[in-house]
């Protein structure tokens, strides 16, 4: 039984990674459909919280992603939880972040509690908090993603950025 991969243009990336995969009667998909909002304009010295957003995830675990910008326009503050990753039951999870603010990119891992399931359905699942650095525009890329379920099999999420301009 061979895997179909299914591609959806208002979603595509810029790598060849399928928005969704078949394999006999199972259909795995998922997205990061970028940040909300797509675009954003700050003046220099001011801070703005952008969400990272999901789609249509099926026990979605942890998520390590590998964000890049541009830092001489903008700088990523910090990575925040804004819920979407706790579930109804508000659990607390661990964010774990590295912030290079000289090459512009920040790796960063959410993940849930142990022995407990995934989350599901679609929502901000980060807040990045940026702010401007001098006037210019800057895309803030999500490059890599390696999202997994409860029971670590991988999660296939496609990627998408954000335009933001600095006054």
């Amino acid at each position: 039984m061979g895997r179909t991969s299914i591609f959806i243009d208002e979603f595509k990336h810029k790598n060849p990674i399928p928005n969704a995969s078949r394999i006999g009667n199972i259909l795995v998909s998922g997205l990061i459909h970028g940040v909300d909002p797509a675009t954003a304009t700050l003046k220099a010295g001011d801070t703005r919280t952008l969400g990272l957003v999901v789609s249509n995830v099926s026990d979605l675990y942890s998520v390590p992603l590998l964000i890049h910008y541009n830092p001489a326009v903008i700088q990523v503050e910090e990575v925040r939880n804004v819920g979407f990753l706790s579930g109804s039951s508000v659990q607390e999870i661990a964010i774990v972040q590295r912030i290079d603010q000289q090459r512009g990119e920040v790796i960063v891992s959410a993940t849930r509690q142990p022995n407990t399931p995934g989350v599901n359905g679609s929502g901000t699942l980060l807040g990045i908090v940026v702010r401007g650095v001098a006037p210019g525009s800057s895309t803030l890329q999500i490059l890599q993603v390696n999202a997994r379920d409860s029971q670590q099999r991988t999660i296939p999420l496609v990627s998408g950025e954000a335009t933001i301009q600095v006054q």
